[in-house]
């Protein structure tokens, strides 16, 4: 039997008695009804759900069939007007999207002379879930509406209904809510219904609506200053309802919003978010007694949001370069680390900037040392190095919009240490010789300078010219140096060496170049041979007392090799011949 027989036929039982009425269906009552709600947060979706339950009170007469919820949006702030994905609405036997829900609502080539009550940016999109046998829609008085189908009990006197529940992007805030008991104008005859009767009949369709509020999405833009206004609006209203039920609560709650919302105002937009946690830790501590679970979703949730969402102050960068002063051997590595905090929002790390690096004046001048990204502690580090003495000036630079807008530190770094390794003392500095012969070298590689030396080749060259070039001079031997700590020297003592073998009959000279290899940065990089100047050192000259002549007759090799030898040897042995040196052995003047 259908739902429109069924109501006929009670109407004609109950006409004699309801003939008072108007038509034959009596006057539902319906009064003290509630709707409960609870908000939560899916982070995964980034959508607000919201959860209802209807009670309908023993002591009424009227079942509620339909349950309407203010939806509508202020066209000037309704951030969620295009935020519709995923959000679908339970038509009947099937789910409809919402946009094409909406769509089918939507006045889009305005072809009414009057003007359409639904528009895009008048509703806060939703989505919707419900209980077994009811159904969604949109209603285009901006509502959203859970009514049950013919053939699903309505929710009668004495008993509760669960299950309801709006999907949205939008932020909670206290909404209008509709509950409709089940009451249809029956007559006997149609043609004999008044015109005072059908407007008596809309009275009654509009005074047995159970009118409430509770919970509903909201359109405003998160974080905005509609949002603050909204939850301070909405805060005071909650507690007038008793969403709110400890007064202390609630005064504390009034004030903390104030005072952030002062903040606010005053343009410290990040001061203001500050303030806005303590507001989240008394909601978040209180309990059942203190509060009703609308009053909890309403305050948690859109603080909440207000601390994510609201922006921050215009950044405020300061750039910090350490180490300030440095004091460094020259080929170490100087570390450099660029901090980089927004002093307008709490001092808060600034991550994704280019830091460039540069020496700005000193020895390296110019030198552009690279460009490094901070990272999301706000740091960038590089290392550098430097070759020489000098002091250097080092810029770190915040490149802001592609280097438009830039923010300097600056610090120093004095290169004033390092290793330096020269050759006080060699000899023989000269041989009348040939190829093939052998000869007795004596030689010291010292470090001068204030850095320990690491391990290094001395090496050996003999040449005709008086003027030594290395890099054309043939090679006579080499040595491995140990690491030498400041001032600390290696020798070796009448150690054998042989001419080339294809060196003929005459003068040769020889020298020694600590350093061969170049494997050390040292202070000064020309001072590493025998016959380089030493600063700061006193040179002299070991006579040659005896030289063969390059006519003389040959003994046997043995003995003019030995000859050689004695000559280099002996030759402390002639007039003012040995003299100390810094060092304590003989050097030789070049």
């Amino acid at each position: 039997m259908s739902r429109l027989v069924q109501i006929y036929l009670f109407g004609c039982m109950l006409l004699a008695a309801q003939a008072h009425a108007v038509g034959l269906m009596p006057t539902p009552v319906l009064s003290n009804a509630r709707i409960s709600a609870d908000a939560a947060f899916d982070p995964a979706t980034g959508k607000y759900i919201y959860s209802y339950t209807v009670f309908n009170p023993a002591s009424n007469t009227g079942e509620i069939y339909d349950i309407k919820i203010d939806v509508s949006a202020d066209v000037s702030n309704n951030g969620m007007a295009n935020n519709t994905g995923g959000l679908t609405i339970q038509r009947r036997l099937r789910r409809v999207d919402f946009a094409t829900e909406l769509f089918k609502r939507v006045d889009t080539n305005n072809r009414l002379s009057e003007p359409w009550p639904l528009q895009v940016q008048t509703i806060v999109p939703f989505g919707q879930n419900v209980p077994s046998g009811w159904f969604g829609g949109l209603g285009i008085d901006s509502v959203a509406s859970f009514t049950s189908s013919d053939d699903t009990p309505n929710i009668v006197p004495g008993t509760s209904l669960g299950g309801f529940q709006l999907l949205s992007y939008g932020i909670p805030t206290i909404r209008d809510v509709q509950l409709i008991p089940f009451w249809v104008h029956v007559v006997d005859d149609h043609d004999a219904v008044s015109e005072a009767d059908r407007l008596s009949a809309g009275q009654i369709e509009r005074d047995i609506i159970f009118k409430t509020v509770s919970l509903g999405p909201s359109g405003v833009n998160y974080g905005s200053f509609g949002h603050w206004n909204q939850l301070r609006d909405d805060l005071t209203r909650a507690i007038q309802l008793g969403w709110i039920i400890d007064p202390t609560l609630a005064s504390n709650l009034t004030k903390q919003l104030a005072t952030a919302r002062q903040t606010l105002d005053a343009k410290d937009f990040y001061t203001a978010k500050i303030l806005l946690q303590p507001m989240l830790d008394m909601i978040s501590r209180s309990v059942s007694t203190q509060r009703t679970s609308e009053g909890y979703a309403l305050v948690y949730l859109n603080v909440q949001s207000l601390i994510n969402n609201t922006p921050n102050n215009a950044i405020e960068p300061k750039i910090s370069l350490t180490p300030k002063n440095s004091i460094l051997s020259i080929g170490g590595n100087q570390n450099l680390l660029v901090s980089l905090i927004d002093l307008a929002n709490g001092s808060k790390p600034i991550g994704g900037i280019p830091i460039r690096f540069t020496v700005g004046s000193g020895s390296n001048a110019g030198t552009v040392l690279g460009d490094v990204q901070t990272d999301q502690q706000g740091h960038a580090t590089i290392a550098y190095t430097s070759a020489q003495t000098g002091t250097d000036s080092i810029i770190a630079q915040a490149r802001f919009y592609g280097g438009e807008v830039t923010y300097d530190d600056k610090a120093i770094a004095i290169w004033s240490g390092g290793p330096d390794l020269v050759v006080p003392f060699f000899s023989p500095p000269l041989l009348i010789t040939k190829g093939g012969k052998k000869f007795y070298m004596s030689e010291e590689t010292q470090n001068i300078g204030n850095v320990i030396a690491q391990p290094s080749v001395t090496r050996y060259y003999i040449a005709a010219a008086p003027i030594l070039d290395v890099t054309t001079a043939q090679v006579v031997g080499e040595r491995t140096i140990p690491s030498l700590q400041p001032g600390k020297s290696d020798s070796i003592n009448q150690r054998v060496f042989h001419i080339p073998q294809n060196l003929l009959t005459g003068t040769y000279y020889l020298a020694a170049c600590a350093d061969a290899n170049n494997t050390v940065v040292e202070l000064n990089e020309s001072n590493n041979c025998s016959f380089s100047k030493i600063e700061g050192r006193q040179s002299f000259i070991v006579p040659i007392q005896k030289i063969k002549g390059a006519n003389e007759k040959d003994e046997d090799d043995d003995q003019d090799e030995d000859k050689d030898h004695h000559d280099d040897r002996d030759s402390s042995k002639g007039k003012d011949s040995w003299y100390k040196n810094p060092f304590g052995k003989p050097e030789v003047k070049r």
